[in-house]
C-alpha cells in the first residue's frame, strides 16, 4: 500500500467515525435539542390522549346513567385501567419542580371531568400549586 493510499484510508476511517459519533459540542447540543423537542412533543401527545380518554369514559358514564343504566364511577373505571395510570404517572414525573401553578393531575388541566363534573381537586381551575399536586391522588 502506498503512502497516499494509507493516508486516504485513515481519512476515510476518521470520516466514518465522525459520521457515526459526532465529535463537536455543537453537534451534540443539536442532537440533545432534537431529542428534547421530540420528548416534549410526545409528552404533549400523551397528555392529550389522557384527557381524551378521560372525557370518553366520562361521556360513556353520562350516557349510560342518563338512560337509566348502572355503571361504575368514572374514577373507578380510570383506576381500573393500568395503562391510564401508567400514562398519568409518566406525565406526573415530568411535572416542574418549582412552586408555581401547574396543570391539575386529576383533570389534566381541563378543570372538569367530562361535561358535567367539575374537578374537585382543583375546584374547576385546572391549575394547582406544585406543592399540592399529589394531595388528591
Amino acid at each position: 500500500m502506498t503512502h497516499e493510499q494509507c493516508k486516504a484510508a485513515i481519512l476515510a476511517r476518521e470520516a466514518v467515525r465522525e459520521a457515526a459519533h459526532p465529535s463537536t459540542e455543537h453537534e451534540l447540543r443539536q442532537q440533545l435539542a432534537d431529542v428534547s423537542n421530540e420528548r416534549d412533543g410526545l409528552r404533549a401527545s400523551l397528555k392529550t390522549m389522557v384527557v381524551y380518554y378521560k372525557n370518553a369514559v366520562s361521556t360513556g358514564y353520562d350516557r349510560i346513567t342518563q338512560l337509566g343504566g348502572d355503571c361504575d364511577s368514572v374514577a373507578r373505571m380510570l383506576a381500573d385501567n393500568p395503562d391510564y395510570a401508567h400514562a398519568v404517572g409518566l406525565l406526573a414525573q415530568s411535572a416542574p419542580a418549582t412552586d408555581e401553578q401547574v396543570s391539575c393531575r386529576e383533570c389534566m388541566g381541563t378543570g372538569g371531568i367530562g361535561r358535567l363534573e367539575t374537578c374537585s381537586h382543583c375546584k374547576g381551575k385546572g391549575k394547582v400549586s406544585n406543592g399540592t399536586q399529589g394531595a388528591g391522588s
